[in-house]
């Protein structure tokens, strides 16, 4: 039994969500890759880099996107964190980034962070996602910067930050207690 037999809301909204969930059962390729590597500087400063690319070869429906977007301290599995942006901002069939964080230790337990990255990526998931469409080229990077204020306590980080993205040039706020799961 597929989505259309159950389905019973208008014929333009059945398009929309067709493609959410009837995926086609054909062969198809979908792969990421993740270099992440950690320096000290000292006792009190980290710095740390990340490298990540990923594509989708066949028209999956929804599956073919990744989502990135939003800081590790609240991504979920399988999302891909980037600083300026809430968590799933963009919807991205093919992406390519890089992100450096420096981690400075203020006090025993309160670390400032600094994070800022660049991002190329192709969607051409119109009806859902944030932007129109998008090709991969150097006219289309978006640059993200956040800064985070955390503190280890019993239960776990607490991190107060603010963000920014060329994507949408607008102020992001985000406060976190606990680890992720």
């Amino acid at each position: 039994m597929g989505f259309g037999t159950i389905y019973k809301g208008s014929d333009s909204s059945y398009v929309t969500f067709d493609d959410l969930l009837d995926i086609p059962q054909e062969s198809y390729l979908k792969a990421r890759a993740t270099f992440e590597h950690m320096i000290p500087v000292n006792s009190k400063l980290n710095v740390s880099y990340s490298l990540a690319a990923g594509g989708a070869t066949e028209r999956l429906g929804s599956a073919q996107y990744f989502a990135i977007g939003g800081i590790k301290a609240t991504a979920r599995s399988g999302d891909i964190p980037f600083p300026g942006m809430v968590s799933k901002e963009i919807s991205a069939r093919q992406f390519v980034l890089g992100y450096v964080n420096l981690r400075y230790q203020v006090l025993n337990n309160l670390y400032a962070k600094l994070s800022g990255g660049v991002l190329d990526y192709n969607t051409e998931f119109e009806t859902l996602s944030f932007i129109p469409v998008r090709g991969l080229t150097s006219e289309d990077l978006v640059l993200g910067l956040n800064v985070i204020l955390a503190y280890n306590s019993i239960i776990g980080p607490i991190e107060i930050g603010y963000g920014r993205s060329s994507l949408q040039n607008d102020s992001r706020y985000h406060f976190a207690v606990g680890f992720p799961f």
